[in-house]
């Protein structure tokens, strides 16, 4: 999913968010229009870590398919290995936080 992609389908989610505003509690706009800011701040940070971790799938993938070429010391691609892993868990501590952001979007402007 490209990073365009990504802010589109948030936003998307953002708008049917709102669109459930109840009338019975004075929504704070202030407080919402904050918590939409912070949704896309965290949509942004998702993307480029989805963009991360398919950079370093592709590392990986490529160590693992020419060892002679990208491990050259044999170390079984332990590095690109590493890496990947890493933006991996990076990648699910973004989704987090932006599915915290939603709740957070939800309650703000409800």
């Amino acid at each position: 999913m490209s990073k365009r992609m990504a802010v589109v389908f948030i936003t998307i989610a953002v708008l049917v968010l709102c669109a459930e505003v109840r009338a019975v509690w004075p929504v704070d706009w202030g407080q919402c229009a904050q918590a939409l800011r912070d949704v896309s701040w965290a949509a942004e940070e998702a993307a480029q870590a989805a963009e991360e971790a398919d950079d370093a799938k592709r590392d990986l993938e490529l160590c693992v398919s020419s060892p002679g070429l990208y491990d050259p010391l044999g170390t079984g691609c332990s590095l690109e290995a590493s890496r990947y892993q890493n933006a991996v868990w990076s990648f699910q501590d973004a989704i987090q936080q932006l599915e915290m952001e939603l709740r957070s979007l939800q309650w703000s402007c409800q």
